[in-house]
């Protein structure tokens, strides 16, 4: 635990204080007078940062104490060229989470998190490849064909990147992560509840369902499922919280559509993220509140964003955008098989619909075989998301028409981006692949902004003149729980360092020019020594002499 506390607060500060000079620089690029965020918003420009480096620097280079050297170099010149003024940007910032609720409220979820950590409750696509993805980054710089190993190597996420990056594996440490839990934290502070925001009964939702987040699997783990639900509802909750404020501040805004856009490098799930974005941009320029030069500079960073992250995939797979076989349009000796591409779209679909039936049975279910199967496979938690979302839709939809003030506020604020980007991404959604992990942050942010729309005088009432003591204790009652099942079931050593994720058994599957390494009884990989799969394909090739020289399928 002492371990995973170091390196949480470690990669918080490195990502905030590289938000906070990076945000100077821009806005100064922009042409517009600098603007100090929320803590967590400058968290969240740090790690868009740090990943668009190190999609860069794993071009050439596997992520190791070089990239942190290169970092703290970024930061010492931000400091000379900056000096006191960055240090003033600091303190204004960070003193927006100094009071008595934010402090109370994350030791509490800083307990939570720790104790997810070291229970290591990973399992799934954790165990299966992302662990794998990370060790690749550590130990090499961007293979290629590394997705012939195993299909979903394929996939390019710059939050495994920034996993690679925060877990000091040259050090000796195995598989120590801590960056999904800062987040948490992060988000939690941000939506910690006091009377001066016009959406505390959002807040007071939000930080319970953050807290209860705080104990679950992403969380303790490298999902890159958790930084899009929770980037959904950071964003959506500053752009209503901006567009409640009589003076906007234009960098607030062109740092939505930047960060919204460019979520798509953590996972193509949040594409529908991009319409949200395309809305912002809308309101800008309806408003005129943005000029040329704003939008050739913010075109400039996504350019800088998005053209390491093509190249990456293009050398990892051989396709443009995996796993879109469309994208076949490069003539290299690596490139993944189109049938893979194709199984891969097919079994994330039918996992999603059936996850008990198997693969080719449940894609070619029509919708009413695989909906009751669907049905069967919710838990009570996705349960109560889905009906509370769909609930409240319904219950805008009907205010908005029967009340003429709402619906005036409503399209003058432009909530309808808002609700046209939910709206378009559970269709997508539900028609794509229905895991309900993947739209997780549409569901809560719904729940939460209905709550606060409805505002029931019951409500108000209740939590109005107890809002501080009803903050602390949702995190502390999740907190009690999670530190009795801790004492209860995990070892007195993991108060200094987690537990090894599982070992399991190895054996050689021979290839040509060399081996990979097989589980026994088709276990996961986890964070196994490379190259390891558990589902070898005997048509394999090495394309060198070394694991860094790639891999390619026998024609």
């Amino acid at each position: 635990m002492l371990t995973a506390v170091l390196l949480l607060i470690y990669n918080l500060l490195v990502a905030f204080w590289i938000g906070l000079a990076f945000n100077k620089f821009f806005t100064k690029q922009l042409g517009v007078n600098n603007s100090f965020f929320h803590p967590t918003i400058l968290v969240l420009i740090g790690w868009f940062v740090l990943g668009v480096f190190l999609q860069i620097f794993h071009l050439f280079h596997a992520i190791d104490e070089i990239a942190h050297i290169i970092v703290w170099s970024f930061i010492v010149v931000s400091l000379l060229i900056y000096k006191k003024s960055i240090i003033k940007d600091a303190i204004a910032s960070l003193h927006q989470i100094t009071t008595l609720q934010h402090i109370v409220v994350g030791i509490g979820l800083l307990i939570i998190v720790l104790i997810n950590i070291v229970q290591r409750k990973a399992y799934g696509d954790i165990a299966d490849y992302h662990l794998q993805a990370i060790r690749w980054a550590e130990e090499y710089a961007l293979v290629p064909g590394v997705g012939n190993i195993r299909r979903q190597l394929g996939n390019n996420s710059s939050w495994f990147l920034l996993n690679a990056f925060s877990g000091f594996h040259f050090l000796g440490l195995r598989s120590v992560y801590t960056i999904n839990a800062g987040l948490v934290i992060m988000v939690g502070l941000f939506v910690t509840p006091h009377l001066k925001q016009h959406f505390w009964l959002r807040n007071v939702v939000l930080l319970g369902y953050f807290a209860i987040v705080a104990t679950r699997k992403y969380t303790g783990a490298v999902t890159n499922d958790l930084i899009i639900t929770s980037s959904i509802v950071l964003l959506f909750s500053w752009f209503t919280d901006n567009m409640d404020e009589s003076v906007k501040v234009k960098p607030a805004f062109i740092w939505m559509i930047i960060l919204s856009v460019s979520l798509v490098t953590y996972k193509l799930s949040a594409l529908p993220m991009v319409l949200f974005g395309a809305g912002v941009l809308y309101y800008l320029i309806r408003n005129k509140f943005i000029t040329l030069r704003n939008i050739l500079v913010s075109s400039a960073v996504l350019t800088l964003v998005f053209i390491p992250w093509l190249i990456t995939n293009v050398i990892q797979t051989g396709y443009l955008l995996f796993p879109a076989t469309a994208t076949n349009w490069f003539n290299v000796d690596w490139q993944m098989r189109p049938e893979i591409l194709k199984f891969e779209v097919d079994a994330n679909l039918a996992y999603a619909r059936a996850p008990k039936v198997d693969t080719e049975t449940a894609y070619n279910f029509t919708f009413s075989q695989w909906l009751p199967h669907w049905v069967d496979s919710l838990d009570g938690f996705s349960i109560f998301l889905i009906a509370g979302c769909l609930f409240f839709l319904l219950a805008l939809f009907v205010i908005v028409l029967i009340n003429k003030s709402f619906q005036k506020s409503f399209l003058s604020k432009y909530y309808l981006v808002l609700v046209l980007t939910i709206i378009v991404a559970l269709v997508l959604w539900f028609t794509h692949g229905p895991a309900p992990r993947f739209v997780f942050g549409y569901f809560i942010f719904t729940i939460a902004m209905g709550v606060a729309v409805v505002n029931s005088s019951f409500l108000h009432n209740l939590l109005h003149n107890r809002l501080r003591l009803y903050s602390i204790f949702i995190v502390y009652l999740i907190m009690g729980f999670s530190i009795f099942n801790w004492i209860s079931t995990t070892p007195i050593s993991t108060l200094y360092q987690p537990l090894p994720y599982y070992e399991p058994k190895l054996t050689r599957f021979e290839v040509s020019g060399g081996s990979l390494w097989v589980p026994a009884n088709n276990d996961p990989c986890w964070d196994a020594e490379l190259p390891c799969t558990n589902q070898p394909d005997s048509l394999i090739q090495f394309r060198g002499t070394s694991l860094q020289d790639g891999f390619r399928i026998k024609k």
